[in-house]
């Protein structure tokens, strides 16, 4: 079933809760239904948390200002509480589910720790691309025997 809102092609960040860390790059084709990433120094596999951020801020607002993890009370959490399972697509619909005109938003630039909901000690969606592009396998390898001259 093709998804609505597609990883972009250069690949999305999974950012850690709370150090903003990348903790994985979900690419197109391939993390679709991915909804849960190896997080922390003993790389237990958690659930991949929606935030959502308000989109009508000038750049440079501070996280505390643009990021929503709850909407009104600080038990109703975008992503559920603990966070429910929700793929890249999800995660995006989810934001423009919440969205108002007075409250416009998307998935996050950063991290949102300290925010609310629990999720410092989950990954958590992003709208960041991967640092590295997914375009082509590394050249230095040769697929083949090259010609002999």
């Amino acid at each position: 079933m093709p998804s609505s809102h597609a990883i972009p092609a250069a690949g999305v960040q999974v950012l850690d809760g709370w150090t903003a860390k990348e903790v994985a790059c979900l690419r197109t084709g391939q993390d679709e239904t991915t909804t849960e990433v190896p997080i922390g120094k003993a790389k237990t596999v958690k659930t991949i948390a929606v935030q959502c951020c308000r989109t009508d801020l000038p750049q440079g607002a501070s996280e505390k200002d643009k990021c929503r993890r709850y909407i009104g009370a600080s038990d109703n959490c975008v992503g559920g509480k603990p966070p429910d399972a929700y793929t890249y697509s999800g995660a995006v619909a989810r934001c423009l589910e919440l969205s108002t005109e007075a409250l416009p938003l998307a998935l996050c630039d950063v991290a949102c720790g300290g925010l609310g909901c629990g999720y410092n000690s989950f990954p958590v969606y992003s709208s960041k691309l991967c640092a590295v592009s997914p375009s082509t396998p590394p050249s230095s390898l040769p697929l083949s025997e090259p010609p002999a001259p």
